[in-house]
């Protein structure tokens, strides 16, 4: 089969698997065709083709992954984002190799786009076919049966289609010393600047009858990262504060998030008042309108599925036989809460005091009340924005072991390294004891059964002696 491009292409991949794209970069390459630049993340794409106004770019050929934040697929950001491109971009044409099998709403959305190039996921892909795509699209006849939409599928919490996303610009110098932050941003940038320069007449463009020798292995999922000693079975994590108002939620969030990154199923229930739920539902969906309502239950970030108050009108037992690896429990103010019992039943529990010294008597308050419980050893407590003196206090003053200092942290969304070390510290912890706990009861086990055949023996011969 003969290609059916007989010009030179300006290329740009947009993937986050790094193994794919280079093996996709090379086989273009080989092709005497050019790979302007590389991809890894959406947020990265408009700077990128703003980037190549000066050269003639004729195709994007982007993985759906690129819409993925953790372990959540963002599809619907993409399709948004993927508008805006064939708006403001509409001479580049677009390769979609997608993840998301036949009936997925994202595919419909690239449809109605004007996206005709789309490859499902399959064992392998030919290069050639998918440059050849770039100059002579496929038709809409060619993909009009992905417009069936499998509507068990969730998507949008508003069916109103995609709808083009903001794009903030911003102007750039020539000079490379000012608009670079580091030498090797310097570098990167001369290199790029060098290679648009680069006389095409030069490359040698590659017209092939045998196509299947630019066949590449089709992009895969990431492997997900596990906790070391993972806690078998369903664990139940309590969060609750001393007062109102202290970062209850926000450390919640944040907790969530690292089990999440970690390759966990997680769910983080609203045991609280609060309804911020609500509001973060809101924020996270673009909506600036504090009175509007999705009218719904649930909804996920970043992998992590968010439980709103609302849905507690059924037990939080029902969660437990959902397969999740985690459920996080945010109580709120532990005085305002009607689900305390289960803090105290929770395998980790977690409570957020205040490092500010005229704010340590709620702390020492929640102790007080509280004395009278046999498993306040299990307590784990945060000081968010403290020092390690004022937890030195903490730990003497109440006889406690287990206090941290939790730096601060304004993004709960975002993963911070000196957090996530505290989150695991506590994670693992709780794991050793668990696995202590197994040993102890499997000893315990064992000396009772010799018990039982001991007792069992002397009663045998009692009775025939």
């Amino acid at each position: 089969m003969q290609s059916s491009t007989e010009k030179y292409l300006n290329i740009l991949i947009a993937s986050q698997n790094p193994e794919f794209a280079n093996n996709l970069k090379l086989t273009i390459e080989k092709l005497g065709h050019k790979v302007v630049d590389t991809v890894m993340l959406s947020d990265h794409l408009f700077e990128s083709l703003e980037s190549t106004v000066d050269l003639p770019l004729d195709g994007i050929i982007m993985t759906s992954d690129l819409a993925q934040r953790g372990s959540d697929k963002r599809l619907d950001v993409l399709s948004d984002t993927l508008l805006t491109v064939r708006n403001q971009y509409s001479k580049v044409e677009i390769a979609i190799l997608s993840n998301e099998s036949a009936g997925h709403p994202f595919l419909y959305e690239l449809i109605s786009c004007g996206i005709y190039n789309i490859l499902l996921q399959q064992s392998s892909i030919n290069v050639l076919e998918i440059i050849n795509s770039l100059v002579t699209p496929k038709t809409f006849q060619e993909v009009s049966h992905f417009r069936e939409v499998n509507e068990s599928i969730r998507w949008r919490k508003i069916n109103r289609g995609p709808n083009e996303v903001s794009i903030k610009r911003v102007e750039q110098t020539l000079n490379v010393a000012e608009a670079s932050k580091s030498t090797h941003e310097s570098t990167i940038e001369l290199e790029t600047k060098a290679a648009k320069k680069t006389d095409t007449s030069k490359r040698t463009l590659v017209i092939d009858d045998d196509i299947e020798n630019y066949d590449i292995a089709f992009p895969t999922a990431k492997e997900r990262i596990v906790i070391k000693n993972k806690i078998i079975g369903t664990v139940v994590i309590g969060v609750v504060g001393v007062i109102s108002g202290i970062g209850t939620t926000h450390s919640a969030i944040s907790l969530s998030g690292y089990l999440s990154r970690k390759g966990n199923r997680v769910a983080l229930v609203e045991c609280n008042r609060s309804e911020d739920f609500d509001y973060i539902e809101l924020t996270y969906e673009g909506i600036k309108d504090s009175n509007y309502s999705f009218q719904t239950n649930s909804f996920q970030i970043d992998g992590v599925d968010y439980f709103k108050s609302t849905h507690m009108q059924e037990d939080i037992v029902s969660l437990l036989s959902q397969d999740y690896n985690f459920v996080v429990l945010d109580l709120g103010n532990y005085r305002e809460t009607s689900y305390f019992e289960e803090f105290l039943r929770a395998d980790i529990q977690i409570v957020i005091g205040s490092g500010i010294e005229y704010k340590l008597r709620h702390l020492k308050d929640f102790f007080l009340e509280n004395e009278q419980i046999d498993n306040s050893f299990k307590w784990n407590v945060f000081l968010p924005l403290t020092d390690n003196q004022t937890k030195n206090d903490v730990t003497r003053d109440l006889s406690l072991e287990n206090v941290y200092v939790i730096p601060q942290h304004i993004d709960p969304f975002k993963s911070r390294k000196e957090l996530d070390l505290i989150f695991e510290e506590v994670i693992e912890a709780t794991s050793d004891q668990n696995l202590a706990l197994k040993s102890k009861h499997k000893k315990t086990s064992i000396a009772l059964t010799i018990c039982i055949l001991i007792t069992l023996v002397l009663l045998l011969k009692l009775i025939y002696s």
